[in-house]
């Protein structure tokens, strides 16, 4: 067996330059109301805007910055002040490292923490839990009695884990003996 290197088959184009592509990230978008303009092209993930350059898959924001010469560190980021993941308005984005990004989407009302995220992800969980959120006041109720998490399990016909994790999830969301009991 020898060594052959496999040359990848050209598509024929050649490679747009730096000011060619800049032309062709500002000009494949669609304007929207309020000024933005928005991505016209392939997306990833949650809608964020990709592109292939130079043979190499890039995120369209991220290079539309570059090439128009604003400083980008390879740890920062790239978001949106009017908070549309497809947004290509130069005056809309910002360049910063994560946690900068994070606190002006928290300053916004786009970014939740703590006890408020855990009860939002514990609701949306809720149709699929085997002991859902709407059991809490059952479980803490058994729990007071003395029962013992293998017992309350076994009632709700699942494994005592189950029941231990249900409960740590709860407490995330500040779901408590005391609060079920305020709540009741």
């Amino acid at each position: 067996m020898t060594n052959v290197a496999v040359r990848r088959a050209s598509t024929g184009r050649k490679s747009l330059t730096r000011e060619e592509m800049l032309a062709w990230l500002r000009g494949n978008v669609y304007v929207r109301e309020g000024g933005c303009t928005e991505w016209a092209g392939a997306i990833i993930g949650r809608a964020y805007p990709q592109i292939m350059w130079h043979g190499k898959r890039q995120l369209a924001r991220r290079l539309l910055v570059e090439l128009e010469g604003r400083p980008l560190g390879s740890r920062d980021v790239v978001w949106s002040t009017c908070g549309n993941p497809k947004c290509m308005t130069s005056s809309h984005l910002l360049v910063g490292p994560r946690t900068k990004m994070i606190k002006d989407y928290a300053a916004q009302g786009r970014y939740e923490s703590g006890a408020i995220h855990s009860l939002r992800v514990a609701r949306g969980r809720a149709a699929n839990a085997k002991v859902g959120i709407a059991q809490a006041p059952k479980v803490f109720t058994m729990r007071a009695a003395g029962m013992s998490t293998r017992a309350i399990a076994r009632h709700f016909g699942v494994h005592d884990t189950t029941v231990r994790q249900a409960i740590k999830a709860w407490a995330r969301c500040g779901i408590n003996e005391m609060t079920v009991r305020i709540a009741a």
